[in-house]
């Protein structure tokens, strides 16, 4: 006879605990990129769930989902401004034939 409450020797005692809420972090963490851990370790205590931010790094991370920070761009400098201002005023008649014209090539982040 077989006991259904026993622990597998290959399976973590915290996964047990977060099983239930298992596919709900992982839905939330797919649906907002940005979530932290700690915010997900709190909507887990919310439900009632004490789960370590390791293991929902371990879930997450078998479900395909790694943490990356994001690049910052440069902001704007005034030297910026001027020239796209100085862009803008320059070419206000323009027709929209002349715009078909133009080649864009330039994908500068600023």
């Amino acid at each position: 006879y077989s006991n259904p409450f026993a622990m597998k020797a290959n399976i973590p005692f915290a996964f047990f605990t977060a099983c239930c809420s298992e596919k709900a972090l992982i839905s939330e963490a797919a649906k907002r990129p940005m979530v932290t851990l700690e915010e997900l370790q709190r909507s887990t205590a919310q439900v009632g769930e004490s789960v370590h931010r390791p293991t929902i790094s371990r879930a997450l991370h078998k479900a395909g989902l790694y943490g990356r920070e994001s690049r910052r761009k440069p902001l704007l400098k005034q030297s910026h401004k001027k020239s796209r201002l100085q862009f803008s005023t320059s070419h206000v008649g323009d027709t929209a034939n002349m715009w078909r014209t133009v080649l864009w090539s330039d994908e500068t982040k600023i």
